[in-house]
């Protein structure tokens, strides 16, 4: 890999993180409703897969209208690593300044699933086994946060075999 595409991949990496970031600030800003909210979740997917895939068309762009797999296939996903782990060191800097954090998620995300439970008629007990799940979990420490990290890279390279197949266009 050249410099000049380790910078690439580093300065729209750290975009696409930092775009990450203020959506999961805002959502803390504007209350834990939001931090759990479906819509606010698939929108930070879209936005991400988006951004990254754009990256790649970007960096063809900048290959006169050409890039083989291998360089579609890598430009999406270390801009998707990169922005992940920024956003995975942000979340672990917002959960030890605001230590309620954790719990206040987990109180909306019971009420979240018991609602939507409760709305299609779910017996009692996949209620409460619910219930116990959400509130003996662990998602909230630093481990849990680079196992997370770990298995969005996962997501990182489906994304990127995808996105990467649909941009390439070789030279004859």
């Amino acid at each position: 890999m050249n410099n000049e595409f380790k910078d690439f991949v580093l300065k729209y990496g750290l975009i696409v993180g930092l775009l990450q970031v203020i959506i999961v600030l805002f959502s803390y800003l504007m209350g834990i409703e939001y931090m759990v909210s479906y819509w606010l979740a698939f929108f930070n997917i879209i936005i991400v897969v988006g951004a990254v895939i754009y990256c790649g068309v970007l960096w063809k762009r900048m290959n006169k209208g050409y890039l083989d797999f291998k360089y579609s296939f890598l430009t999406i996903f270390l801009v998707y690593a990169i922005a992940s782990l920024i956003v995975v060191v942000f979340n672990i800097a917002l959960y030890n300044v605001d230590p309620d954090l954790p719990d206040q998620i987990k109180e909306a995300a019971v009420e979240k699933v018991v609602t939507m439970m409760e709305k299609v008629g779910a017996p009692e007990e996949s209620i409460d086994e619910a219930i116990d799940g959400i509130e003996n979990s662990d998602s909230y420490s630093i481990s849990s946060f680079m196992t997370g990290y770990i298995w969005s890279l996962l997501w990182g390279v489906i994304i990127a075999l995808i996105g990467g197949a649909v941009i390439k266009k070789s030279r004859q």
